[in-house]
């Protein structure tokens, strides 16, 4: 099975987390085709000065709790259908 890779911003304040692996998920739009395997390029995003901060770390989608995935106990009613919540694991090049 062919994995994609997925280039996206990562907000200051939510990068930092995630890089030093404390936090392994990100709630996301669904607004590409993600499946588990996929990469993520995650780069450090400042929203205030709309810039990039050079910054940047992988990721791989471990799990997809969506209502168009699978869904978890709150998803029909806590998660908007245009959106999911991303398990993910930093992956070291």
């Amino acid at each position: 099975m062919i994995k994609s890779t997925h280039e996206l911003k990562s907000w200051v304040g939510l990068f930092e987390p995630i890089l030093r692996g404390d936090k392994t998920h990100d709630l996301r739009v669904m607004d590409r085709d993600y499946k588990v395997g996929d990469i993520c390029l995650l780069r450090e995003y400042e929203p205030v000065v709309k810039a990039y901060t050079g910054r940047s770390c992988l990721v791989q989608i471990t799990y997809i709790t969506s209502s168009r995935h699978q869904e978890c106990a709150f998803s029909p009613f806590a998660l908007h259908a245009a959106t999911a919540i991303l398990s993910i694991k930093r992956v070291h090049p």
